[in-house]
């Protein structure tokens, strides 16, 4: 028997299985590499000014100003503000799921592409993987593959 072809063997007769593994896998190594950017407070300021009712505003009694990177990304930061939760934990948790709710979608994408499941294993096991991708799911920020997990999901 070849090396890892029992590997392979499972990879075909349970790939959902599989992927389920792998996703778990990198979002625990997401979660065991958290850390935060300052550029997250920025957001974190204008949610919490927003929640308060004083609009997106830098600083209340001010003039609106756009000094955030993602709309989207403060809106969504308004609702631990408004929920009494830490915005910091809140914005790691939520970036952890999107980026495993990332990879079920590209796991979907990949098997239905091209009619073979197993291939949506492997298109998960590249992504996963991809430091770029990986590194951005857990520092708080609206990084792009956070925007585009919660994009992708909303549609």
């Amino acid at each position: 028997m070849p090396f890892g072809s029992g590997l392979l063997d499972i990879v075909h007769r349970r790939p959902a299985a599989v992927t389920a593994f792998l996703i778990l896998l990198y979002a625990a190594m997401a979660w065991s590499q958290r850390s935060i950017l300052d550029d997250a407070f920025i957001s974190f300021r204008y949610a919490a000014n927003l929640a308060q009712g004083h609009g997106l505003v830098w600083n209340t009694g001010e003039a609106p100003i756009e000094g955030f990177t993602n709309f989207l990304w403060v809106l969504i930061m308004t609702v631990p503000h408004l929920a009494g939760i830490d915005p910091v934990a809140f914005s790691m948790i939520l970036g952890i799921l999107a980026f495993a709710a990332a990879l079920a979608v590209q796991f979907r994408l990949a098997a239905v592409v091209t009619g073979q499941p197993w291939a949506g294993t492997a298109a998960v096991l590249v992504l996963g993987g991809l430091y770029s991708f990986h590194q951005a799911t857990h520092r708080s920020t609206a990084d792009n593959s956070q925007t585009e997990s919660i994009r992708v999901l909303a549609t």
